[in-house]
């Protein structure tokens, strides 16, 4: 049976989101008793933050171990000098991206990069085959070769080369659109009582604003950004709201998105700087569980529903995942404590969405005979 071994992410309190954290993967990883099959890591997350990749494929490379990358929200990187270096040029053995989300393919279409000698693309194929279906999507696939081309025709190694075409004065660029999103933060950021997630090795293109300077949550903030202004946020949180920006973002979608941001902060009437995200009522992220047992064997072991309120000490059958952070708080094979659960209700009562659970009210939970 697969065993996991979990990693602590680290936290940003100001907006209220978890990243992968290169140094606590490594602890992890020096402290297996036997070399794991592979180490996986999300970078960047749904905030635009990416991970330490190439110091973690360092770590993973000196134990024999391959890297892998679920780069779903960081298709779009290998085509411009402004983004942050992508996973496979740090040193990642096997990197998937959602083409769909940052780029112009249609909705599930992605794409799976291998690269080295760690991890061998046959057997990829194979298990490949197991999982897929023998009649593919043509368009799904068509659609990824022409989000490609797209991508390359806006990227700046073709406008910007030596000999290069010229973009044409209304043809929307990687460089434009970059210029065009860090303009907007700039002015988002001179707002009172509104943060913008900055930094290095975050994604330009990615719009997160702290809002919990207004005494508003971000869930309440996306509500009247929506309803009033008909600016609908890719994702909300406790403290922010998220937005992202791509080729098909016009200005007039920027200066729209700047007023309403300005004129929701000035209706507002909260403190200067509210608590952070993960206190608004005594709300902390709980620590790993115990393991009691494999996922796979959680799977396949016969399952009953419970009350939740009498789900303490036993083992889950399903994942129930807080959304965001997007880190399950209780996955199968672990025992059920106390802790967790007063973090799950708590959190649904204060606007959050749970995901991967059977009953979405809470009500309940599937746990293990």
């Amino acid at each position: 049976d697969a065993v996991p071994v979990w990693a602590e992410p680290e936290y940003d309190d100001d907006f209220g989101f978890a990243s992968a954290s290169a140094t606590n993967l490594c602890e992890a990883l020096a402290g297996c008793s036997r070399a794991p099959a592979a180490v996986l890591a999300v970078s960047p997350n749904y905030y635009g933050v990416c991970a330490g990749v190439r110091e973690l494929a360092s770590c993973c490379h000196s134990r024999g171990v391959p890297l892998l990358v679920d780069e779903a929200h960081g298709s779009h990187f290998a085509f411009h000098r402004g983004f942050p270096p992508t996973s496979l040029s740090q040193g990642a053995d096997l990197v998937v991206q959602s083409t769909h989300k940052t780029l112009s393919a249609m909705t599930q279409a992605s794409m799976l990069h291998v690269s080295g000698p760690r991890v061998c693309s046959d057997r990829v194929t194979r298990s490949l085959q197991i999982l897929q279906s023998s009649s593919p999507s043509y368009v799904l696939m068509s659609s990824l070769d022409a989000a490609r081309a797209h991508a390359s025709e806006a990227s700046d190694y073709h406008h910007d080369g030596e000999g290069d075409r010229p973009a044409g004065a209304g043809e929307q660029t990687f460089s434009r659109t970059i210029y065009a999103s860090l303009e907007a933060k700039d002015e988002i950021s001179r707002v009172p009582r509104l943060r913008v997630l900055r930094g290095e090795g975050v994604d330009p293109l990615r719009l997160t604003v702290g809002v919990s300077g207004l005494g508003q949550t971000g869930f309440e903030v996306s509500r009247q950004l929506e309803e009033e202004y008909g600016v609908v946020p890719e994702l909300a949180t406790q403290a922010s709201v998220v937005f992202i920006v791509t080729l098909g973002t016009a200005s007039a979608d920027l200066k729209l998105l700047v007023r309403a941001l300005r004129e929701v902060a000035g209706q507002s009437d909260g403190p200067g700087r509210g608590p952070p995200w993960s206190q608004p009522s005594g709300l902390v992220l709980p620590s790993c569980g115990t393991q009691a047992m494999s996922p796979r064997q959680a799977f396949f072991a016969g399952h009953a529903r419970v009350e939740t309120s009498t789900a303490v000490g036993r083992v889950a059958a399903e994942i129930v995942c807080p959304y965001p952070p997007g880190i399950p708080i209780l996955y199968p094979g672990e025992k059920i404590s106390e802790e967790a659960l007063e973090f799950l209700l708590a959190f649904k009562r204060e606007g959050g969405y749970v995901s991967g659970c059977s009953d979405a009210t809470l009500d309940t939970l599937l746990v293990v005979e």
